[in-house]
């Protein structure tokens, strides 16, 4: 899928069912999904702009995208929807591109590149409850999020019980003035809004990202009952 704009759909992607631990061959690149105020859903449905459920470890890929909620109104971080929502899958997240990247120097960071060596355009997240979203019932399951910029959502990246994750090379910034305006009064003054926050997980990797914020309190990373094994900041 490539170059396509979802508006106001209460799923935008949904990918399910591929229980296999061969390549999954689905990309998702340079699509813009958005809520606005014309959206027929209530909020209380579940909001996600792509979901992938049971993929095993396929990692599907996506790059360049954009996950925005541009409702005026406001709602809590339940209701103003998720970007990207990973139940027992595995996917990468990185520049837009047309195929994988060499691993270069025995990275695990999987990355798009493009063969015509043009930019590549990262990933915004923008205004969300939750910018992705990822659960699994065991460690096999992975993902790697890198080029991504995650501007006012409440959790930027919630995971649990994550195995051997990558995260680099994105940003994370939050206002004052936006959180107060479209999520309920208390948010930007209490410890609800943080950035990266994983529980039970190990093999965690985050490196060469940047944090910014105007808030009262706000936790960058948070590691919840954490296996130390192989985890680096």
């Amino acid at each position: 899928i490539r170059n396509t704009t979802f508006t106001n759909c209460q799923k935008g992607i949904r990918i399910a069912g591929w229980n296999k631990r061969s390549p999954n061959a689905s990309h998702i690149m340079t699509c813009d999904f958005v809520w606005n105020d014309a959206l027929q859903f209530p909020n209380s449905l579940d909001l996600q702009h792509i979901v992938f459920e049971s993929l095993d470890e396929s990692f599907v890929r996506v790059g360049g995208c954009s996950f925005k909620n541009l409702q005026t109104s406001t709602y809590t971080l339940e209701e103003r929807g998720i970007g990207i929502y990973a139940d027992n899958s595995s996917f990468t997240l990185s520049k837009d591109g047309d195929r994988c990247c060499p691993v270069e120097n025995g990275s695990k960071c999987p990355d798009n590149c493009f063969g015509t060596g043009r930019s590549n355009r990262g990933n915004t997240f923008q205004n969300l409850g939750q910018g992705i979203v990822f659960n699994t019932g065991t460690r096999r399951h992975k993902f790697t999020c890198r080029y991504s910029d995650f501007v006012n959502c409440v959790f930027g990246i919630k995971a649990e019980n994550s195995f051997d994750v990558q995260i680099g090379d994105n940003t994370f910034s939050v206002d004052k003035a936006n959180i107060d305006t479209y999520f309920p009064v208390g948010y930007s003054t209490s410890p609800t809004v943080k950035q990266i926050y994983f529980k039970n997980s190990s093999g965690v990797r985050i490196h060469d990202n940047a944090f910014s914020h105007d808030l009262y309190y706000i936790a960058g990373i948070v590691m919840e009952d954490p296996d130390q094994t192989q985890t680096s900041f």
